[in-house]
């Protein structure tokens, strides 16, 4: 579905996990809603939407905070995951933007939880995201389990649940044949060592990886922290 520029993934039966449908335990007040994803590195939301289909989630993707605003603005979300370093719009000024508009314009509606999804875990770090406004954050790689886990902390009902989502160990003759790329840590985090998975989002990687390197170097150069 197309809206706004912004491709929503809806997640079938058959791409859930046995066990890891945590739709079902979601607050009843939540329940049904989205789930928004903001970042600007295609690998980061197409492993985001694989781990939320994983988990039986619906969920919009874009791709900065300016579209993640946009979106919020006229959406309305369980949650929100957002990067904190992006072009456009960084991840502190949306949460600031947003929180704003809630305030003149979310009247009656419950402030909607922002996670912080950063590559950063010093203590200063967590500080400027509480600052922004944000609720919470996960340190980069995130593991399906910790995905799961921070969904739960903050729209959860509370309920126990008998089945919960477990990593996958990855081929281990997949990894074998590609040494020395160890498929299974990023098995472990989208939560499936489906091959054909696997290799597309190496591929992707791979693609996308010499313009992330160029962007790097002119950090570096600007000496932007």
């Amino acid at each position: 579905q197309t809206w706004l520029g912004i491709r929503r993934a809806t997640s079938t039966k058959s791409e859930i996990s046995t066990g890891s449908e945590i739709a079902q335990i979601l607050d009843p007040a939540v329940a049904g809603k989205p789930i928004l994803v903001i970042d600007d590195i295609e690998m980061n939301r197409m492993i985001a939407s694989r781990q939320l289909q994983q988990l039986g989630l619906s969920h919009d993707l874009t791709t900065n905070g300016s579209e993640g605003l946009a979106a919020a603005c006229k959406g309305d979300y369980a949650l929100i995951l957002a990067d904190v370093s992006m072009p456009v719009m960084d991840g502190y000024e949306f949460t600031a933007r947003w929180r704003d508009w809630e305030s003149r314009e979310g009247a009656g509606r419950t402030q909607v939880p922002v996670i912080a999804m950063t590559a950063n875990a010093t203590s200063s770090d967590a500080e400027r995201c509480v600052a922004a406004g944000m609720d919470d954050y996960m340190s980069k790689p995130v593991t399906l389990d910790r995905m799961s886990a921070m969904i739960l902390k903050w729209i959860g009902s509370g309920a126990v649940t008998s089945g919960e989502p477990k990593p996958a160990t990855g081929s281990k003759a997949l990894l074998d044949e590609l040494s020395p790329i160890d498929l299974s840590v990023l098995a472990s985090i989208i939560g499936s060592d489906d091959r054909d998975l696997l290799l597309q989002m190496a591929d992707l990687f791979v693609s996308t990886f010499p313009g992330l390197q160029t962007r790097i170097e002119q950090a570096i150069d600007n000496q932007d922290r």
